[in-house]
């Protein structure tokens, strides 16, 4: 079994769409840097340091911390 946290950080840009930016195993205690993320997601915006098709990355939305745990059942063997 294994496990994955992701950071997802949700952005608006200048069209108004949405737009994400994923950083896989962050630091063990990002939970509790809720102020820190807030600060790096509004310095990406001042900075206009990420662009997409609809423009720069222009609001903050949110962010969450994602875990995925994948059990695998049964794998079959690639020499049969």
């Amino acid at each position: 079994m294994s496990t994955t946290t992701t950071l997802r950080m949700q952005f608006k840009n200048q069209l108004g769409n949405n737009a994400y930016i994923s950083i896989v195993d962050p630091v063990e205690d990002i939970a509790q840097k809720e102020q820190e993320i807030g600060e790096l997601m509004d310095g990406i915006v001042e900075k206009h340091i990420f662009a997409t098709a609809g423009g720069d990355l222009s609001l903050k939305v949110g962010a969450e911390l994602i875990t995925r745990t994948v059990e695998e059942l049964f794998s079959v063997d690639s020499e049969v």
